[in-house]
């Protein structure tokens, strides 16, 4: 971030140009006060800048010069003369009968003495005079906006340390090369229209370095079509950016270390824009691209909204505090983006990827929410070189005829399961591999061809064909699970704390033999376990209670999230029509209910209900195969399970176990849920009932702290 000593010929062209046809001619003040007698409290060092050769202005109360020249489009401001420090410099409206349209470059550059910068707009005096103990003394003003300069030239405030604020009209302004670099204290750039009305940040061009190492705080609807290389860099202050920009340069807001959160909607964004950003946590971006390194080592990122096409290589490598990524319209992913975010649990992949690159999620030993691709009409995927080496994958699905799995892209993964339908190219050791001699531990493939050759070749098992009955193969595995406590004497219910317990037993977290009678399962667990303080279930009550009450805390943010779009219902259910059961915990938002979730199955009609809280009847495509906690289960005497329930819809009555199932519309998410008519779960503020999202746990990762 050295200050550049080298400018541009153009640029000094452009300032030369600027400054022509001022020799000969003397200007008529617009305001002379008729006394002398108002001089400023201030004292200081005398300071001259910029080009003080030509036309000039005085401004007898703040004892000002001001130096310019006219050409065709308006006054240009050359140079400056000030006496006194702290002072509060006026511009007027006009100079030499013309609008102030521009500040010539490296007029005021190095004038430590001014404070304060109004451009005005208005025909009417700067300075008004009043009786001050029978002496004239002259005050300001009001400001008026709606001023005509458009223009502020390179390094034309650069140095001015004591500059806060600067009031401009509401055109379009240009500002050039460091413009105000190094205005530690400026504030803010305030636009005002002729009626006294505040606009946007209305920046034609930003030059590079023209805000570096300025005083904002924040910048709140920064309009601009282009944002130049450095901008804003090393602006200290800085917390908050709101910015819509045609392209923004590269280390435009690099080191802005005071920076919490950004919404960024451009074209481009350059590279290394935000990088040492070390307070950033949220970031928004909508752009057609943004470049490598954008985010690097800012290692506070926690949530990244990106509707990025393009997103550049290493451009949010090591941020190690990022944990939910959302991705939407993106195509490319290049290179090590996204490599070291050992944080990262939640990352929605759309339909449009096309490219993961090499490395692009590297260590991201959290990310093991299952992975859905699904791609038809020739749409082609490529998951380059060790793209998620070593993360958390456990489950994949891969569906279409141009996927190309590349050499070690799910190498180390503690994967438990692959679904492949169509042409899928793996190459070298590009799945289910713990290390080049052995295979991940009850990895097994499926798919629909008759045989895989990657899965000969490397000895993995290979299962061809659909489960004949996955829904009774999915009951039969997870029926153990299914719960019989129902009553528990907090106000808030625990049946996310249940649901918690069920899915860690579900994948060999905690041992239910260590917490529950000899013998039992949770479907033993008698409806007064809590109530009653039965002790042979103190253990398992008193855990259950604990994961409910710590469940944010501890257990429910540490797992992946499941969004609900069109390709997670669709590779959800794939897993299941393999008899894949994916345990996990689905909340009903409107409910407040939470409830632990074995498999996703597709219905072979749609079915409709009609919701109590919104009444219009909807159709469902969907159905989770969940475990209602507020229902018991047991055998009928055909094994078959069944449950009885505990709200106004079922009246106690033993129902099949299907019809706890919740129904859902793939496509809004819309959901129809049973229990909406039990008055602790839903609100009349509600007028649709959805889901929240489901949240995988794996077993390796669900209790750390």
């Amino acid at each position: 971030m050295n200050r550049k000593m080298i400018r541009s010929l153009a640029a000094v062209c452009t300032a030369a140009t600027l400054c022509l046809s001022m020799g000969g001619i003397h200007s008529i003040p617009e305001f002379t006060p008729d006394t002398a007698a108002a001089v400023s409290l201030y004292f200081g060092k005398p300071i001259t800048s910029g080009d003080c050769s030509g036309l000039h202005y005085d401004d007898e109360v703040a004892e000002v010069q001001l130096y310019y020249t006219v050409n065709n489009n308006g006054a240009v401001i050359t140079g400056c003369k000030t006496t006194h420090d702290s002072t509060y410099l006026l511009i007027p409206k006009q100079l030499g009968g013309k609008n102030v349209v521009a500040v010539a470059a490296e007029a005021f550059k190095d004038q430590v003495n001014i404070s304060r910068i109004e451009f005005s707009g208005s025909d009417k005096p700067l300075y008004f005079p009043y009786n001050y103990n029978g002496q004239v003394r002259y005050a300001r003003n009001d400001f008026v906006g709606g001023s005509a300069v458009s223009e502020i030239g390179e390094s034309a405030f650069e140095g001015c340390n004591r500059l806060v604020k600067v009031f401009v009209g509401s055109n379009e302004l240009k500002v050039g090369d460091y413009a105000f670099y190094g205005c530690s204290k400026l504030s803010n750039v305030d636009f005002y229209d002729s009626a006294g009305c505040t606009g946007q940040h209305g920046f034609s061009t930003i030059g590079k370095y023209a805000f570096s190492c300025c005083g904002f705080g924040t910048l709140s609807n920064l309009n601009c079509t282009i944002i130049g290389n450095n901008a804003f860099e090393g602006c200290p202050k800085l917390t908050s950016v709101s910015v819509s920009a045609g392209s923004i340069g590269k280390n435009a807001f690099n080191e802005c270390t005071a920076l919490t959160k950004i919404n960024v909607n451009a074209q481009t964004v350059g590279a290394r824009c935000f990088q040492k950003c070390y307070e950033l946590k949220t970031v928004s971006i909508t752009a057609d691209s943004i470049g490598e390194y954008c985010f690097s080592r800012s290692k506070k990122v926690k949530t990244a909204s990106l509707d990025v096409v393009d997103i550049g290589a290493y451009s949010f490598s090591k941020c190690d505090g990022l944990s939910e990524l959302y991705l939407y319209n993106t195509k490319k992913i290049h290179d090590n983006a996204f490599e070291y975010c050992g944080e990262l649990e939640i990352v929605n992949f759309p339909k449009s990827v096309e490219v993961i690159g090499a490395f692009a999620f590297y260590k991201d030993v959290k990310l093991s929410n299952p992975l859905y691709f699904f791609r038809e009409n020739g749409e082609r995927l490529d998951i380059y070189r060790a793209a998620f080496n070593t993360s958390g994958v456990e489950y994949l699905v891969l569906k279409g005829d141009n996927i190309s799995v590349h050499d070690y892209a799910f190498f180390q993964c503690p994967m438990k399961a692959a679904v492949l339908e169509g042409d899928i190219d793996i190459d070298l050791y590009g799945l289910g591999m713990i290390d080049r001699e052995n295979v991940a531990p009850g990895f097994v493939m499926y798919g629909d061809a008759d045989s895989n050759q990657f899965a000969e070749e490397y000895g993995i098992p290979y299962v061809q064909g659909v489960c004949s009955d996955p829904y009774n193969k999915i009951m039969e595995e997870n029926k153990r699970l299914f719960n019989g406590v129902r009553h528990f004497e907090n106000n808030n219910g625990s049946c996310a704390g249940v649901s918690i317990m069920q899915m860690m037993a579900a994948t060999n977290t905690i041992d239910l033999s260590e917490i529950l009678p000899e013998g039992q399962s949770f479907i033993d667990v008698p409806v007064n376990a809590w109530v009653d303080h039965l002790p042979e279930y103190s253990e398992f009550s008193d855990m259950v209670n604990e994961f409910h009450l710590n469940q944010l805390e501890k257990y429910m943010t540490l797992n992946s999230r499941f969004f609900p779009t069109g390709d997670n219902f669709k590779g959800y259910a794939k897993l299941t029509e393999y008899g894949i059961s994916v345990p996990a915990v689905i909340r009903v938002n409107s409910h407040k209910h939470a409830m632990a979730c074995f498999g996703l199955v597709r219905l072979p009609e749609p079915v409709s209900f009609k919701d109590a809280i919104s009444n219009p009847e909807q159709t469902y495509d969907y159905a989770f195969i969940v475990c209602e906690n507020g229902y018991m289960f047991k055998f009928d005497e055909n094994q078959h399970l069944i449950a009885q329930g505990y709200d106004n819809c079922t009246n106690d009555k033993w129902i099949d176990v299907e019809d706890t199932f919740i129904f859902v519309d793939s496509n809004t998410g819309r959901c129809y849920h049973q229990r909406y008519d039990h008055v602790d779960n839903y609100t009349d503020d509600y007028s649709v009932t959805t889901l929240n999202g489901l949240y995988f746990y794996p077993g390796n990762a669900i209790c750390r702290q």
